[in-house]
């Protein structure tokens, strides 16, 4: 009887903090900041911000997983409501 081990290293999913084209597809309106947070690995970075309560409106812009891609999300009271991504 013979074992093999192998030992390796495996970069986490969101080791980059960058959204994905397939990551972008998958996120859809409606679904709340931490919801996209838990998809993506990153939260972004606030560019501005709004209101409060239900009209609270945020602006998060990404970064792309791709050398010049920019990715940019509009939350309205906590939900997702505009998302635009160039890869």
């Amino acid at each position: 009887m013979s074992l093999t081990l192998a030992i390796g290293f495996v970069a986490p999913a969101h080791a980059d903090s960058c959204v994905s084209s397939a990551e972008f597809g998958k996120i859809r309106n409606g679904m709340t900041e931490a919801q996209v947070k838990s998809l993506t690995g990153t939260g972004g970075t606030v560019v501005t911000a709004a209101g409060s309560g239900k009209y609270r409106i945020v602006i998060r812009n990404y970064k792309a997983c791709t050398k010049y891609g920019a990715v940019s999300m509009g939350f309205m009271g906590g939900k997702l409501n505009s998302k635009t991504g160039i890869f």
